[in-house]
C-alpha cells in the first residue's frame, strides 16, 4: 500500500477555534492518528483505486465529521456570480442540504424512516436553525464538487434545548477546505410550537455522534 502525502489535517477543535467556537475542554485531537506536528504533511493510505472523493472522505473522517452527514454538492455554472466564483449566498443552501441529510440520519436511527420523515416535515420534535456563521476560506469555481460534513460540539451550557454544530465544505477540485460553518440548532416541538428538551432516546443519539467525533 502506498502513502499519499497530504497537508496537515486539522481536527474539529481547529475548525471550531477558527470560526469562533470556544474550544476549552474539547477532546478533539489536533492531528488524529498522526504524529506529524503542525505545519507538516500527514500521510493517508491510498490504493490504485483511490479517487478525489475517497481522499475527501478520508480527510473529513480524520477531522471528526459524522459520515452520516457527508453530502456531495455538485457545482453548476449558475452557482457562479459575475466575479467568476461560487456566490457566497449559495453556501447557506449547500450547508442546509447537508444538515437536513444529517437530521434525517438522526431521525432514522431514532425511529426509522417514518421518524426521519416527521423531522423534516415539522411534526413532533425536530430541530430548527437558530444561528449560522459562515467563514469563506477559498473561492470555488465551476466545475467542481464539494463534500460537506457535520459534527456536533460538546454542550456549552446546562441548557439542553439547543446545541452547536460545525460543518465544513471540502473541494475535490482543489483538495482543500473552502468554507466552514458554525451553527446553533434548537430542539423544537412543532405540535406545541415551542422549544423543548429532546427525548432521551434522540439526545443519546446526538451524544453518541459527538463521542465518535471526539474519538476519530
Amino acid at each position: 500500500m502506498s502513502m499519499t502525502p497530504l497537508r496537515a489535517i486539522p481536527s474539529l477543535s481547529d475548525y471550531a477555534s477558527d470560526i469562533g467556537v470556544a474550544t476549552q475542554g474539547l477532546a478533539f485531537p489536533r492531528y488524529a492518528h498522526s504524529s506529524a506536528p503542525p505545519g507538516e504533511s500527514v500521510a493517508l493510505p491510498s490504493t490504485e483505486s483511490a479517487t478525489p472523493l475517497i481522499d475527501a472522505r478520508n480527510v473529513l473522517l480524520k477531522a471528526g465529521f459524522d459520515p452520516a452527514s457527508f453530502r456531495e454538492q455538485q457545482i453548476v455554472w449558475g452557482d457562479q456570480d459575475p466575479f467568476q466564483h461560487v456566490n457566497n449566498v449559495r453556501y447557506a443552501r449547500f450547508f442546509e442540504s447537508a444538515r437536513i441529510q444529517w437530521m434525517m440520519s438522526i431521525g432514522k436511527e431514532w425511529g426509522g424512516p417514518a421518524q426521519a420523515d416527521k423531522m423534516i416535515r415539522g411534526q413532533g420534535v425536530s430541530l430548527i436553525l437558530k444561528t449560522m456563521e459562515i467563514q469563506f476560506r477559498r473561492p470555488v469555481t465551476y466545475p467542481d464538487t464539494l463534500l460537506i460534513g457535520y459534527a456536533p460540539l460538546p454542550p456549552s451550557s446546562e441548557d439542553d434545548t439547543s446545541f452547536q454544530v460545525v460543518a465544513s465544505a471540502y473541494s475535490l477540485g482543489t483538495g482543500a477546505f473552502v468554507t466552514h460553518s458554525k451553527e446553533t440548532l434548537v430542539w423544537y416541538n412543532y405540535d406545541e410550537l415551542r422549544k423543548c428538551s429532546p427525548p432521551k432516546e434522540v439526545a443519546d443519539i446526538v451524544a453518541s455522534r459527538r463521542l465518535k467525533a471526539a474519538e476519530s
